[in-house]
């Protein structure tokens, strides 16, 4: 039977937050998928999440489960250590996964799992900000002829975490790094292209944390990333300018705003020369406006039609060179007290 003819037989790894809250309402969305299997470590979660979705295989074993049951996607939402072992064993028994930011931990087990994967297994990574609703009306108007050719990039990502080491680290830094920066500099990068220089300045303190990245890529764009560990909410915004002086700015993934000195571009410029061209709908909800419904959509065509899936594994490489040599440059700010804090 054609694939596109049936229901996509797939198992569900990691029942915290990110799964119930993002992907599993994007997952059911989809009407596509028969959720075989669940794995947890909460035996509570297990049950009560089971029996909301008339799912009986419930494992609190992920390799039992990979091993006993039949897929032919997993989706996982757990720890680095969690991902990057379920990745080994997906790619041993050919089934394909999507697993969410961080996928791996650092770049050795990226590029060995790249090597391992020579029957080319399709692996997705959950980077939902390329595939929210305000990137879409960024790319058309980046795409727009009379927009010009991007001059820079900048991106303002705050949270108020971490503020203790997660999954088992025992580095605040690194956790930082991999749970809030991977989302603006995945994203920088694959707007910018390959970069040729790395500008790192921040507090020496590491609570709360302050973290300016400027980035030179080799086609000319200027990529400025500010981020930390010291705003009360959630905070992104982007602001990306052209050569000819036009201007997008993007508000928490929810309002696209394009401001011009030149009233006669095809945007429906007001007397005040800006117009907002997109806002989220009071009825998109948050996995939806965010990408992350989106991003389940494109990844199972991707399995059923047998396409690549724009942020897989291979993807990730550019990130996690400049994730290491961010790392790298914070320790040399950050002071002997504090790195010492940070690894106990």
């Amino acid at each position: 039977m054609n694939k596109k003819n049936k229901k996509v037989r797939v198992g569900l790894i990691g029942l915290g937050e990110q799964m119930l809250d993002n992907l599993l309402p994007s997952i059911l969305l989809t009407n596509k998928c028969e959720i075989i299997s669940l794995c947890d470590i909460s035996e509570l979660v297990l049950k009560e999440m089971g029996e909301k979705l008339h799912v009986e295989n419930l494992y609190s074993d992920y390799a039992k489960m990979i091993i006993k049951e039949s897929f032919d996607i997993i989706f996982v939402a757990s720890t680095p250590e969690v991902h990057y072992n379920v990745i080994k064993l997906c790619i041993e028994n050919k089934i394909a996964v999507f697993v969410e930011k961080p996928p791996v931990r650092n770049i050795l087990e990226l590029k060995n799992i790249l090597e391992l994967n020579s029957q080319n297994i399709l692996i997705g990574v959950g980077m939902n900000f390329s595939y929210s609703d305000s990137h879409n009306s960024i790319i058309e108007l980046i795409n727009d002829k009379d927009f010009g050719k991007l001059s820079s990039i900048t991106i303002e990502h705050l949270s108020s975490k971490p503020i203790e080491p997660f999954w088992n680290f025992d580095s605040i830094i690194e956790s930082f790094l991999l749970a809030q920066l991977i989302h603006p500099l995945d994203y920088l990068l694959r707007m910018g292209g390959k970069f040729s220089k790395i500008n790192v300045f921040c507090s020496k303190n590491i609570q709360p944390f302050f973290l300016s990245v400027v980035i030179e890529f080799e086609n000319g764009i200027v990529g400025h990333i500010k981020s930390g560990s010291f705003y009360p909410r959630f905070r992104h915004q982007i602001e990306i300018t052209s050569e000819n002086g036009n201007i997008i700015n993007v508000d928490d993934l929810s309002k696209a705003e394009v401001t011009t000195k030149n009233i006669d571009l095809p945007f429906n410029i007001n007397p005040n020369k800006c117009n907002i061209i997109s806002h989220k709908s009071p009825l998109k909800s948050g996995y939806s406006s965010a990408g992350y419904s989106n991003e389940v959509t494109n990844f199972l065509k991707s399995y059923l039609e047998n396409i690549p899936f724009e942020t897989n594994l291979k993807s990730m490489i550019n990130t996690y060179y400049a994730l290491t040599e961010i790392h790298e440059k914070i320790l040399k700010i950050t002071t002997p007290l504090e790195q010492c804090i940070i690894s106990n």
